[in-house]
């Protein structure tokens, strides 16, 4: 009368052990696509395990007397069945979610060291163009003055819009 449900049983803690193992490994622990790959295979298992209680409700009066051992309270059965919904599903999605949380995070630390790097870039370019504008002629051509004071307006601007970025950040 026990078997099927102490089956269920072992087969769930045998399962989150084995999930648990999975996550623990480096490469799945960076990888937020191998993570989700593994929430789904937990929802995979959930149906498999729900498809097996769904059988095991349905064994035969006959099968039922002549091997006890296949035989589990109703009761039982619907209490694993519930385990399943609530805690097997409730772990695959959570599992799925913290793999697009860890991409956000990926995503966004990935966008403030690009910002960073533009803001560097774009210090350099403005420190060289100012050293160009300093070092013209006082007889240069108004128009080459002219269009480094606009190719400097232009880096300032955007370097103003990465250090808004960056301060949005939190940096």
């Amino acid at each position: 009368m026990l078997f099927i449900p102490f089956f269920y049983a072992v087969f769930i803690m045998i399962g989150c052990s084995l999930v648990w193992r999975i996550l623990d490994f480096p490469r799945v622990a960076r990888s937020p696509f191998l993570i989700a790959i593994v929430g789904l295979l937990i929802c995979a298992s959930g149906f498999f395990l729900q498809t097996e209680i769904h059988h095991s409700e349905h064994v035969s009066a006959w099968v039922a007397a002549h091997v006890p051992l296949l035989s589990a309270d109703p009761a039982a059965l619907t209490f694993f069945n519930k385990l399943v919904e609530m805690v097997v599903y409730a772990v695959g999605g959570g599992v799925v979610s913290s793999a697009l949380l860890l991409r956000a995070q990926l995503r966004f630390a990935q966008d403030k060291i690009w910002q960073a790097e533009i803001k560097s870039q774009t210090e350099e370019r403005i420190t060289r163009y100012k050293d160009r504008l300093a070092s013209l002629p006082p007889d240069a051509e108004e128009d080459q003055r002219e269009a480094l004071l606009q190719i400097l307006l232009k880096q300032r601007k955007k370097l103003e819009k990465t250090t808004h970025i960056l301060k949005s950040m939190g940096e």
